[in-house]
Order: C-alpha cells, then structure tokens, then sequence
C-alpha cells in the first residue's frame, strides 16, 4: 500500500495532468512534511502505476514547448484508487493523518451511504480512545518517579488531539448530510 501511489491516482482523479503539476502541488502543499510523501517517491509512483496500467500517458505539446506527457487515469487505475481510500479510511492507521490524506481524495469515488460509513466507523474511533481516562493513572507514574512529568504534557495533548478530531469528524458529518454536496459522491457507490 503506497500513499504516493494514492496521491498520484487521487490528483488525475480530478484532472487529467502531467508529472510536473503533481510534483508542484505535492511540493507547494508540503506533502513530505505532514504526510511523509517526497517528490520522487510521487514519479516513482507514475512510473509503476503507468506500468500496470493504472495511468495512462499521452504526449501534449502546448505552442512552441517541448512535449510533456499527460497522465490520465484509468478505469483500472480508479478501482485501485478505491481500494487504497477503503484501506486507509477502513484501518486505524498508525499514522492519523493517512486517514486525512485519504478523505481529501474521496470525490466522486464514493456514495454519500459509504462516505458515511466510513466517518462513523472513524468517530466510534476516536471516541473510543477519547474516552479513557488515563490522566489519573499518569498523574500517579509521575508523582512515582516512575515515568518524566514531560509525559503527562504528551498525555493531554492525545487527548486534545482526539477531542479535536472527533468534533472535525462530526462537523463533517453533518456537512455530508446538509444535501449542499451531492456532487462530490456517486449514486450508490456507482462511478460517475
């Protein structure tokens, strides 16, 4: 499972493009800071993915430019594309912004039933782990001596982090269900 592999496939999703407007964007966004992704692994991730068929590249010359190729996705390249967003958005990643990654490229891939089903799976989650209480059981290791006051520091911040995770999942959620979207999904998990 490759997040380069979904980045590429998630951007031609939206448009036809070639390897240098993907590379800006991952480059501009800052890919490999918050979601560990480096500008070659991306063309690595073309050139596999244009071997197995996932991509399709053509040759576009633009006036007096050199010929660029333009990469287009694939019927077969968009059913993997779905199997990558399920994996990430079904599994706890061990890394929670992969979650994140994964939802930004969800347009058009799914129903808003699937979308849905993924978010509340998600909140259940979040909930789940929001919902232990530690603090007391880490007060106790520090006043011990038996773990650094720096991890109660760490400890709170989980807890902000999942509270704040769980109130973005259920703004989405209602954005999802306020009928202002249904452009962004297909008709009962049917491509568009």
């Amino acid at each position: 499972m490759s997040k380069a592999h979904l980045v590429v496939l998630g951007f031609l999703n939206t448009q036809p493009m070639h390897g240098y407007q993907i590379g800006q964007i991952v480059s501009e966004r800052r890919f490999s800071i918050w979601a560990g992704i480096k500008l070659p692994s991306v063309y690595k991730a073309m050139q596999v993915l244009e071997n197995k068929s996932h991509i399709h590249g053509e040759q576009v010359t633009d006036g007096n430019n050199p010929p660029r190729t333009v990469y287009s996705l694939t019927s077969r390249g968009r059913k993997y594309l779905k199997e990558l967003l399920t994996t990430y958005l079904d599994e706890t990643p061990s890394i929670p912004q992969d979650f994140w990654l994964a939802l930004s490229f969800t347009s058009g891939i799914f129903s808003q039933e699937e979308l849905l089903a993924f978010i509340d799976r998600k909140i259940g989650q979040v909930s789940d782990r929001s919902n232990c209480d530690n603090s007391s059981h880490c007060d106790e290791l520090i006043r011990t001596g038996q773990a650094p006051f720096i991890h109660k520091h760490i400890v709170n911040m989980g807890y902000r982090i999942h509270k704040a995770a769980l109130k973005t999942l259920k703004e989405l959620r209602e954005d999802i269900l306020s009928g202002n979207h249904e452009h962004f999904f297909t008709d009962q998990g049917r491509q568009k």
